[in-house]
C-alpha cells in the first residue's frame, strides 16, 4: 500500500540553499488533497477549547542488542523520561526550557505526554518494553520501518501512541519516521489496511544527550508532529526547488518557503514571501539547539486532528491513562506461551485442559472473529485465524472454568 504518510528523516549536514541531501523522504498519502480539505472543515467548524489540555499514553518499544539496561541500543529509564519531559517542554513552550519562546505567532499547544500506566491486558505497567533485537537484521533505508517493528513489538494504536527506539536502521539512513493521521472519509478509512501506526526515533537521538547536533529530542518532537497532522514547513515542495508553488504548510502564520533549513545560519534565509524563513519551527530540519516553536496555526491544526482523526481521538481517553483497577488484576500467569506463525495461533501450557478448550478472538473494536481449534493436545492447542482478521486481537481463551485473555499480532494477508 501507498496510502501512507512515511517521513524518514535522513541525516545531512549541507546549509540551507546548497545541493544536499534531504534529512525526509517523504511520501504523502494519495488523498492528501482529500485531507486538507477535511481538516480545514473541521477547522472551520469545529470549535476548540483552547483551555483544554489534552494528555496521549506512550509506550516506548525498546529494541535492543543485547546490551544491558543503560548501555548502547537498551535505553535508560532517565533517557526514556527525558524525551518524555522533552516533548512535554516543547508542545506546552513551558518557561525556563528550550521549549518557550517569545514569538508573537508561537503558541502552547496544551498537549501532554505520559508514559501508559496500563498495558492491553489491564495490568499496570511503566510504559516501555523492552525487546532483545539483535538478530533482526539490520534495515535497508526504503524499508516500512514501523511495520517491520510493530512485528517484534505493538500495542494497540486506538489506546497507546507506539514509539519505537532502535539502533537497527541501515547506519546513517535517517533519524526518525512517523505516520500521518486518518480523515473519517469515505476510502480514507481502510488506507492502511492492516498498517501499523506510531513514530519510530533513533536510538542514538532518542531523549536528550551530550553529542551530535541533535542532542535535544526534537527528533521526537518534529516526528510527534507529524503524527498529529503537521507537515514539513515547505509543505509539498520538493526541499532545493526554486517553485514556490507548492510551498505551503496550510499554516498562514509559517513564512512560506520552499527548501529545508539545514543547520543553525546566523541569518535566516529568505522565504518565498521576502520574510525570513521560520528556521526554529520544529517542522524544519535545523538544529536541536534552534528548535523551539510550534506556530498558532500548528497548534490548532494538531488539536483538530486530536478532535477529529481516527486512532487519534481515541488516544484522549484511552484507559492506558490512568492506573488499573485493583479489582480487575488477574495473577501472573506461569508457563503460559501464545505465538502467532503463518495465521495461527499456538497457546503451550505444561498441563492443558485440552478437553474444555474454548478460544474466542476479538478484534480491538470488539468484532468477534471466529476461531477454529485444529489440533490438541495435552501441552500444546493450534487455532486458526481466518485471513480477514486484523493486525491486533485480543484471544480470549476458556481452559476448563479459568479464562484467560492475551493480546496476539498478527501481520501479513
Amino acid at each position: 500500500m501507498r496510502h501512507l504518510f512515511h517521513l524518514l528523516l535522513f541525516l545531512a549536514f549541507a546549509s540551507f540553499g546548497q545541493n544536499q541531501t534531504d534529512r525526509c523522504a517523504t511520501q504523502f498519502p494519495a488523498h492528501s488533497a482529500p485531507f486538507e480539505t477535511w481538516l480545514q472543515q473541521k477547522r472551520a467548524s469545529f470549535r476548540l477549547d483552547e483551555e483544554v489540555v489534552y494528555t496521549i499514553p506512550v509506550v516506548v518499544h525498546v529494541l535492543h542488542l543485547g546490551e544491558p539496561i543503560g548501555q548502547g541500543s537498551n535505553l535508560s529509564l532517565e533517557r526514556i523520561q527525558s524525551q518524555i519531559r522533552i516533548l512535554n517542554e516543547d508542545y506546552r513552550r513551558k518557561l525556563g526550557t528550550r521549549g518557550y519562546n517569545t514569538n508573537p505567532v508561537g503558541g502552547d499547544a496544551r498537549i501532554e505526554f505520559v508514559l501508559a500506566k496500563t498495558d492491553p491486558d489491564g495490568q499496570p505497567t511503566d510504559g516501555i518494553v523492552r525487546k532483545e533485537a539483535s538478530q533482526i537484521p539490520v534495515l535497508p533505508g526504503d524499508a516500512n520501518i514501523i511495520d517491520y517493528q510493530a512485528f517484534h513489538s505493538y500495542w494497540d494504536p486506538e489506546r497507546y501512541l507506539n514509539i519505537w527506539s532502535t539502533s537497527q536502521y541501515q547506519v546513517g539512513s535517517f533519524l526518525g519516521m512517523a505516520k500521518f493521521p486518518l480523515a473519517d472519509l469515505p476510502g480514507m478509512s481502510s488506507w492502511d489496511d492492516g498498517h501499523a501506526d506510531g513514530v519510530t526515533i533513533d536510538a542514538e537521538h532518542f531523549g536528550e544527550i551530550t553529542t551530535t547536533n541533535y542532542p535535544y529530542g526534537r527528533t521526537g518532537t518534529h516526528e510527534i508532529g507529524h503524527f498529529l497532522g503537521l507537515l514539513h514547513t515547505w509543505g509539498n515542495a520538493d526541499s532545493g526547488s526554486e517553485s514556490c508553488s507548492d510551498a505551503t504548510d496550510y499554516c498562514e502564520d509559517t513564512p512560506p518557503v520552499n527548501r529545508s533549513t539545514s543547520g543553525c545560519p546566523s541569518t535566516p534565509p529568505l522565504a518565498c514571501n521576502g520574510q525570513g524563513a521560520m528556521m526554529e519551527n520544529y517542522m524544519d530540519y535545523s538544529y536541536d539547539r534552534c528548535m523551539n516553536i510550534f506556530t498558532n496555526d500548528q497548534i490548532g491544526r494538531m488539536r483538530t486532528v486530536l478532535e477529529n482523526s481516527p486512532r487519534r481521538k481515541s488516544l484522549l481517553t484511552s484507559p492506558a491513562l490512568n492506573e488499573p483497577d485493583p479489582l480487575s488484576l488477574t495473577p501472573p500467569e506461569k508457563g503460559w506461551s501464545v505465538n502467532v506463525q503463518e495465521g495461527q495461533v499456538i497457546i503451550e501450557h505444561p498441563s492443558l485442559p485440552v478437553a474444555d478448550v474454548e478460544a474466542t478472538c476479538y478484534s480491538f473494536s470488539g468484532t468477534i472473529i471466529p476461531v477454529t481449534i485444529v489440533s490438541k493436545s495435552t501441552t500444546r492447542v493450534v487455532a486458526q485465524l481466518p485471513a480477514s482478521s486484523e493486525a491486533v486481537n485480543v484471544l480470549r481463551l476458556r481452559l476448563g472454568a479459568t479464562v484467560y485473555t492475551k493480546k496476539i499480532i498478527k501481520y501479513g494477508k
